[in-house]
């Protein structure tokens, strides 16, 4: 079984409108190749924003939270997204 893994974008303490089309499209992936889809929250501060996501249908939400991931740092991030990747083992499409 495949898991299609979004990485979710927090804009004013909410889901920005972007993760939600990503996760409707994710969805269907999801469902067509019998996988589940799972949804990763990176930030410094999270706060209910990952309990929010859950009302989008995803079947986990992975939540790195984090002061040092205030902000885009590229190798920050890569290393906080590499956990959940390997975990999950998510498909490529």
């Amino acid at each position: 079984m495949s898991e299609v893994l979004i990485l979710g974008e927090i804009k004013d303490a909410s889901l920005d409108s972007r993760t939600l089309e990503l996760l409707g499209a994710g969805k269907k992936l999801a469902d067509a190749s019998g996988g589940k889809l799972s949804v990763l929250l990176m930030g410094d501060s999270i706060g209910d924003v990952a309990e929010a996501a859950t009302a989008y249908s995803p079947d986990l939400v992975y939540k790195a939270e984090h002061p040092l991931l205030k902000g885009f740092n590229a190798d920050l991030w890569l290393a906080a997204w590499s956990r959940p990747a390997r975990r999950s083992n998510p498909a490529c499409f």
